[in-house]
């Protein structure tokens, strides 16, 4: 099983932190990982910093709905993305490739997506006029007890419930699902060092766990096409963000990182005359350098 299915498998959405601060040492390995996340597929300006919890961030919490359910958290990972057409693709696969290695560290995290340009998390990274706040996380230490609304929330969206593979990956079109065994290494012929990729996108967290990401490979080439499924009415609320596109970036990390790990190496490509099949958005194409 590969190193990026077992964060994926151990890293859940955290919503109540322990007493522990982030010690130096911590902090410090927090920060090399925010420098050297900007680089995103398409070249959005994407940018992050750490900032510890103050009572104004506690209270701002508060008035976020659900979200408001985060206690105890010492810190949060808060950044700003460039609008551009791809801005939200490349900001969510920034930001997962971030919490992966914090998972990796033992630290937890949540997702949470809206609109932070009037909070204190703006006052303190101040976006220019042409960036937007797309999504912030929490970090610190899990709590030993989740409280009991963290554990209402989890099971309310079904946070461990995921999609069959045969609803999300197909060759070809909609009625072709791609065969895919689960937690595979290497594989044979064109999905060779691919199913292991495949799931770690199945795997992969979502917007109230919606889960809008499908995929479609070329039949006879190791070309891997992502589309949007939107969910109509959803996320739409907020000028300049869409949580779904923020999944697709989550999606593409997750493939990325998995496929090289499995020895593949390829390139995120926008292709002029992709095909998108009917209440389908393209999003980008994974190209196989053996191709």
């Amino acid at each position: 099983m590969s190193f990026y299915t077992e964060l994926l498998k151990k890293r859940i959405s955290v919503r109540s932190y322990g007493k522990k601060d982030l010690d130096s040492t911590i902090k410090k390995r927090i920060g090399t990982i925010l420098s050297a996340s900007s680089n995103s597929p398409f070249g959005s300006g994407v940018r992050f910093s750490l900032l510890e919890t103050s009572d104004k961030e506690r209270e701002e919490l508060k008035k976020l709905g659900t979200y408001g359910m985060i206690s105890g958290a010492p810190a949060f990972i808060i950044g700003a993305v460039v609008l551009s057409d791809m801005a939200m693709e490349d900001y969510g696969y920034c930001l997962e490739k971030i919490i992966l290695q914090l998972t990796d560290l033992g630290l937890g995290t949540c997702w949470l997506g809206g609109t932070f340009r009037r909070s204190g998390f703006a006052e303190y990274l101040k976006p220019g006029e042409n960036e937007v706040m797309p999504a912030i996380t929490p970090v610190g230490y899990p709590s030993d007890k989740p409280g009991l609304k963290e554990r209402v929330i989890r099971k309310a969206i079904g946070a461990r419930n995921r999609k069959p593979r045969e609803e999300l990956f197909f060759t070809g079109d909609p009625s072709s699902p791609v065969p895919v065994k689960p937690f595979a290494s290497g594989g044979n012929g064109i999905l060779k060092g691919y199913d292991a990729a495949l799931e770690a996108v199945r795997l992969g967290p979502s917007a109230s766990n919606k889960q809008p990401w499908r995929i479609f490979r070329a039949e006879n080439e190791k070309v891997f096409r992502f589309f949007l499924k939107p969910t109509p009415g959803y996320g739409t609320f907020i000028k300049n963000v869409s949580f779904q596109d923020l999944d697709l970036g989550i999606a593409m990390c997750h493939f990325e990182l998995t496929a090289a790990e499995e020895g593949c190496s390829g390139s995120w490509q926008r292709e002029a005359d992709a095909p998108a099949p009917e209440g389908m958005k393209y999003i980008a194409s994974w190209i196989d350098n053996d191709d």
